[in-house]
């Protein structure tokens, strides 16, 4: 399902809870206004399991549709405190913002893409089709000197892409494919793989770190809003984090805290987290936690928007000036043995 979707169905479940309807009966209720068989039949398995009397958390991790696990994990926290129902608004606000996050990147990184992929196939017809007519026409003329270097490679590279054409075509034609999978499939899997792929991409970091901090801002927030005690609320923060040394660094602040070390000099100490955090909590009344980590999930949010826009502008520059200078040395290439010939021919 799309974020969109999965933020609704959180908040219409908070909603039907908060009215007092039974769980399974809230649950097959937002099943049959589902459009995707698959999450409709998953959700009617949760709804069985709850009135089995397995709690929500539980039948939900166990659905092999695959909930996500960080919101499983704040499902369960709201079943223990009481909270459910404004617990699934809060991960329904969570689930929406990371929906608008994973739409600008699709959106933002599928222009480069296609822009490369498109450069791909008009090089790779250049070089498989055009390029190796030029080649023959000068291996029949005798020019009495040595090819340039450059022409060298370039004919060189054109005859090994005809030699090898159906199967460079059939990585093109997979590339292409792929990436119209990657970028219109709204599932899971193809976003998870989407993502994953962006991370490995540099100068994607900042973007990640920010996201990262977004949410352990908001989770910050919810458990304040729930008087969670701030070492136990560190420690689920910990558990939630899907970036292994936030995780890490928040169960050090929480392993800190328990032993009566001050919160904000425990942030501070720890170099992955922002020092927004300890600034914002050393200078913000405990009442009003709950509001001022919720504006600092959005002044993170934005950072993460400004990256990917910088991230893109920089890589749209780097292809710029590489498909440049590829398009250079391949004229450069196909014409220098003409030059050399016409130079040859007229005694210059």
């Amino acid at each position: 399902m799309k974020h969109s979707e999965t933020a609704d169905l959180y908040r219409q479940l908070g909603l039907l809870l908060r009215s007092n309807l039974p769980l399974p009966d809230s649950l097959r209720q937002l099943a049959a206004g589902l459009n995707s068989q698959e999450f409709r039949d998953a959700l009617l398995k949760v709804a069985e399991k709850t009135e089995s009397g397995a709690p929500l958390s539980e039948a939900m991790r166990l659905s092999r549709h695959g909930f996500k696990p960080m919101h499983v994990r704040m499902i369960e926290r709201g079943e223990t405190s009481g909270t459910l129902p404004e617990t699934l608004f809060e991960v329904a606000r969570l689930a929406h913002a990371d929906g608008q996050v994973v739409s600008m990147l699709r959106t933002v990184a599928a222009y480069p893409v296609f822009v490369v992929l498109f450069s791909a196939a008009l090089f790779f017809f250049i070089y498989s089709l055009v390029i190796p007519e030029f080649g023959v026409m000068i291996a029949d003329w005798e020019m009495g000197q040595s090819v340039p270097i450059v022409s060298r490679a370039t004919y060189a590279v054109s005859r090994f892409l005809r030699a090898n054409f159906p199967v460079f075509l059939a990585a093109l034609l997979g590339a292409v494919f792929g990436a119209a999978w990657l970028f219109a499939s709204r599932s899971g899997r193809a976003t998870q793989l989407l993502l994953g792929m962006i991370k490995t991409v540099p100068f994607a970091a900042p973007v990640f770190r920010n996201l990262a901090l977004s949410r352990v801002s908001s989770l910050w927030a919810t458990l304040a809003r729930h008087r969670t005690p701030v070492p136990e609320a560190f420690e689920i923060m910990a558990d939630m984090a899907e970036d292994r040394a936030m995780s890490n660094a928040l169960r050090e602040v929480a392993a800190r805290a328990a032993k009566g070390a001050p919160i904000a000099e425990s942030l501070q100490q720890q170099s992955v987290l922002s020092p927004l955090l300890a600034l914002t909590f050393r200078h913000t009344p405990e009442e009003d936690i709950p509001r001022e980590m919720n504006a600092l999930a959005d002044i993170y949010r934005d950072r993460a928007a400004l990256a990917i826009r910088k991230s893109v502008a920089l890589w749209e520059a780097i292809l710029i000036v590489g498909m440049s200078v590829w398009a250079g040395l391949s004229v450069i290439g196909i014409f220098a043995p003409l030059v050399a010939l016409i130079n040859a021919m007229t005694g210059y």
